[in-house]
């Protein structure tokens, strides 16, 4: 059995952010994750997700018999390209008395999906979520769907002949588990971006760059971004492209995916105005132009830059 000796699950609401960098993912070592390679035209691919030796399958007596918290951190933990969608499924059905059915589910994540592209259907992530104690499968008035009984049905056939049928089985519903509330409480996309903003202050222009763009009628696209973005000097050493600031304002909620555009949430414009005061005059179109004069200068000296 894996063991979580260094995660604390008592503090879960105010210990543990299933989006935090810091999130001890340790078990999965050796399952790379490539920043750059990132595109708003690729999806995760679940063939990626190795199985890692030793865990238990998630239909397994043993794997059930763990605590749901565990189970919950450990999925949050695999589906790192998932997070965000598996905390939406769950704030979905997390409707005090009112069970959502899986038609209405399905619904809600056909809405969500028209952005995240995932990979899984709606019911295999419903699956995973109910097998980690994330969320629970009831009946409409809320009976744990495991203790429900179907009955047999007495038929009469066209000859007047008596026999037994199945009996209709309840309406599947939904609804949010203690597990599964209780990671969506902890989710604290303010305070990564603050860290995340407090680590990586000299990228600060690139992020206000980033978020002013989003932040504008219709939002932008990742050429648009890498336009203005990738030939800065401040991204050259170390190497990066927008792809990496990008994925850590998408990871931390101050952007979004929405209408195949990248746009910025409410944390992300209220980001923007608290960065009023950061300095980002870089101008891509005069650097492009000094870097044509230097070409030309370059080549009319054979070389020789002076």
């Amino acid at each position: 059995m894996t063991d979580f000796d260094d995660v604390s699950f008592d503090g879960l609401d105010d210990e543990f952010d299933p989006l935090a960098d810091d999130f001890d993912d340790s078990i999965f070592a050796g399952i790379e994750e490539d920043d750059e390679a990132v595109t708003e035209f690729l999806a995760p691919d679940p063939s990626r997700v190795e199985t890692v030796e030793g865990t238990l399958g998630r239909e397994s007596d043993a794997y059930r018999a763990r605590p749901a918290k565990e189970r919950t951190a450990e999925l949050f933990a695999q589906m790192k390209p998932y997070r965000l969608l598996l905390l939406e499924l769950i704030r979905a059905c997390d409707t005090p008395g009112e069970p959502q059915t899986t038609e209405t589910m399905m619904a809600k994540f056909a809405e969500l999906d028209a952005n995240y592209k995932s990979t899984y259907s709606g019911a295999n992530l419903l699956s995973m979520l109910e097998a980690a104690g994330a969320i629970d499968c009831v009946t409409p008035d809320g009976t744990p769907y495991a203790d429900v009984s179907v009955e047999p049905q007495i038929m009469t056939d066209e000859n007047g002949v008596e026999y037994l049928a199945p009996g209709a089985a309840p309406v599947r519903c939904w609804v949010a588990a203690e597990a599964g509330r209780a990671v969506c409480a902890a989710n604290n996309p303010r305070g990564r971006i603050d860290e995340l903003f407090a680590k990586e202050a000299q990228y600060l222009p690139i992020f206000k760059r980033i978020l002013r763009m989003a932040a504008a009628e219709g939002g932008t696209s990742m050429a648009d971004l890498s336009s203005v973005i990738d030939d800065d000097p401040l991204v050259q050493e170390p190497r990066y492209f927008s792809q990496h600031f990008l994925k850590n304002l998408e990871r931390h909620e101050a952007v979004a995916w929405r209408n195949n555009r990248w746009v910025a949430t409410d944390l992300g414009r209220t980001l923007l105005e608290e960065l009023a005061d950061v300095d980002d005059s870089y101008n891509p179109s005069e650097a492009h132009e000094q870097a044509r004069i230097r070409a030309i200068a370059a080549e009319s000296t054979m070389g020789a830059v002076w």
